[in-house]
């Protein structure tokens, strides 16, 4: 690859995690689950660790912990490596707060606000990137409730 095609791939990965988060904070649960490829692998390390695999399987698991709530994550400065025409890794410093009216499904926690790191592989497929895996590492976890 040249250094105009990584340089577009870059992009296009980026408005693929921008995607994620307007998706996932929108509750756009059908159109967040396309930006995976299916047989996705998830790990969180939030409440030790959990692990998730199929984008349909984090696409509704998600729906269950989030649907409720009011969130907004934020992706920043992300560090995108293009390893060949279909393959790429990268990190995003992250930031996001969830709160829930009455309390969230799991812990009855009415207010998470959490800072980390998204690190991730993609995949290109026929009609684009997608995330191939998807790991949460958090540096700081704020719950009340």
């Amino acid at each position: 690859m040249d250094i105009s095609e990584k340089l577009l791939a870059i992009e296009e990965i980026k408005l693929l995690k921008a995607r994620y988060f307007r998706y996932c904070d929108g509750k756009e649960w059908g159109k967040f689950e396309q930006l995976f490829v299916p047989n996705l692998v998830c790990e969180a390390e939030d409440n030790g660790s959990i692990l998730i695999h199929g984008a349909r399987e984090f696409a509704e698991a998600s729906r269950k912990f989030l649907g409720s709530s009011v969130s907004i994550h934020h992706g920043h400065t992300p560090e995108i490596e293009i390893l060949g025409p279909a393959t790429a890794r990268g990190i995003w410093v992250m930031q996001d707060i969830l709160t829930w009216e009455n309390g969230d499904p799991i812990n009855g926690f009415k207010r998470i606000m959490g800072w980390g790191h998204y690190h991730e592989n993609y995949s290109k497929v026929s009609d684009g990137w997608r995330i191939a895996t998807w790991k949460l590492t958090r540096v700081r976890l704020e719950r009340s409730m």
